[in-house]
């Protein structure tokens, strides 16, 4: 202890000689430290308020700024803007902030701290990500495909030419009564638009108000992203709402194809016949694109590995538009995947050599593809595949393309929450977001809580108790009002916490 003493009485020494020879300097520094200080205590004395209003949070944010810029690497400042802003519900800002005070931290329980509330505010983004989700106006339907009907690549292959070939351009007449011929007793609809004989088959929505929804928009979109070469060929599209009625259908169309139901969806395409069979309508139109997909490539690229005409099939199950441009979306095909078996790009690539329609393997090329759409590349992916042929690999595209293992693996762990939230967006449902309350009870409350991630009957109970202690309602829900005041609650017992160990005596 003495040798510490002497060793920190040397450094105080030699500071105070260096600044008596510059005093300029350690005006300057005295004076910028006071102030910082000062704005510092400024935002102590609204955050200590019963219930400050969000205007005097805002007043509170501006004394946290100015405290930064006069001491930029001070960590009870930096740390105090992450929580503020985490409170003010400013999540970039706040995780921007925490990031920060995480390298700054002293201690382990700091950064364990930090973490914790760090994952909250990317659960809060990844809830804003999801709320897109749904254009403009609509609703949110988060439809969890769980199981398709789909065939087998060989039993695609042996689907027969049952149909006439029509040309675009030519009557379509021919291909209508043979359709109405097999598919006799059954209510049929017809009309012919672009390249597309739209078939409706004991629908109660029409062939033309698909095309408007379903069609069109897609079709014009992925003609100018993807395809120069497009059909010469019909293409046919029996759709209805019901998968029952499609297997009616196959099975008068194909009689030798044995085709189960066990689910709401069902696709595929028949190259033989440039046919598409696809629920659409109420259920959505995922299913109807991913064959589109396959069509199309059939015309542009017939000899595109299979890699990329599943994967980009795949890619096209769920989307959004956002003005002009088709952005696509985590789908079903995560179900059957965990975040921590996801594999290193270079891993993936080798799968992709071996891929089968119906292996685990689409669900990840799907998933890189996404990463890829993100940063708008996969039309880049495809030129450079049409342009090298059917031997391309996808170990070439990766490195043509330069991503990289870091990027993939943040862009896999955010997406894995992005569709936790989606799954799920009842209060607290995800472990991250859980874990910090929990944690924020055990400081308010001294509540002793498993920080565990599960948010059971223990948990509700202490809110309970907090929403009583803070005058709110104790009805055990975690609703806006309740989490700004838990937070901020949470947030000065951290400060209290700096303070105590800031007013701790070293005898000189």
């Amino acid at each position: 202890m003495l040798s510490l003493l002497i060793h920190r009485r040397g450094i105080f020494l030699a500071c105070v000689m260096f600044f008596a020879s510059c005093p300029g300097i350690l005006v300057s520094v005295i004076a910028e430290d006071g102030e910082a200080e000062q704005n510092y205590q400024r935002f102590l004395a609204i955050y200590r308020q019963e219930r400050p209003t969000k205007a005097e949070l805002r007043k509170a944010l501006d004394y946290l700024e100015s405290a930064n810029l006069f001491a930029p690497d001070t960590y009870k400042y930096v740390f105090s803007m992450g929580a503020l802003n985490n409170t003010l519900g400013r999540w970039e800002e706040a995780s921007r902030w925490l990031e920060k005070a995480r390298s700054l931290a002293s201690t382990d329980q700091q950064r364990h701290y930090i973490q914790t509330e760090f994952e909250y505010c990317q659960v809060q983004l990844a809830k804003l990500r999801v709320s897109r989700w749904a254009s403009p106006g609509v609703s949110i339907s988060f439809i969890m495909k769980r199981g398709t009907v789909e065939m087998d690549q060989s039993n695609i292959d042996k689907l027969p030419q049952r149909l006439p070939v029509i040309s675009i351009g030519d009557s379509s007449r021919p291909l209508e009564g043979t359709l109405r011929r097999m598919l006799r007793g059954m209510d049929v609809k017809m009309v012919g638009k672009d390249v597309f004989l739209v078939v409706g088959v004991e629908d109660d929505i029409s062939p033309e108000v698909h095309y408007e929804r379903g069609i069109k928009d897609f079709y014009n979109y992925f003609r100018n992203q993807y395809f120069e070469d497009l059909p010469r060929r019909l293409l046919v599209v029996l759709i209805s709402s019901r998968p029952h009625v499609l297997v009616e259908a196959t099975r008068k169309l194909y009689p030798q194809v044995g085709l189960p139901l066990y689910a709401p969806f069902l696709g595929y395409y028949n190259p033989a016949d440039n046919l598409i069979m696809t629920t659409g309508g109420r259920t959505g139109y995922g299913t109807l694109l991913h064959e589109m997909i396959h069509a199309l490539i059939e015309a542009d690229f017939p000899q595109a590995p299979p890699w990329l005409n599943e994967g980009l099939a795949s890619l096209y199950e769920r989307t959004q538009w956002t003005s002009a441009r088709l952005n696509t979306l985590p789908n079903w095909r995560m179900d059957r995947m965990r975040e921590d078996n996801i594999p290193s790009l270079q891993v993936l690539a080798g799968k992709a050599k071996e891929i089968g329609l119906h292996s685990n393997e689409i669900a990840e090329i799907r998933l890189l593809l996404l990463f890829l759409d993100q940063r708008q590349l996969v039309d880049d992916l495809y030129r450079m595949a049409k342009e090298k042929g059917s031997s391309f690999s996808l170990e070439e595209a990766l490195s043509a393309l330069g991503v990289n293992e870091e990027d993939w693996r943040l862009f896999v762990k955010n997406t894995f929450r992005d569709y936790s939230v989606a799954q799920d967006r009842g209060a607290l449902s995800n472990p991250d977001e859980v874990r910090f309350f929990q944690q924020a009870l055990n400081q308010v409350l001294g509540a002793n809580l498993k920080v565990d991630g599960i948010w059971g009957p223990s948990s509700r109970e202490k809110l309970v108790e907090f929403q009583t202690m803070a005058q709110l309602e104790p009805d055990g829900i975690p609703g806006p009002r309740t989490m700004a005041e838990l937070k901020r609650r949470y947030t000065l017992t951290q400060v209290k916490q700096l303070e105590e160990a800031s007013n701790v005596q070293v005898i000189p």
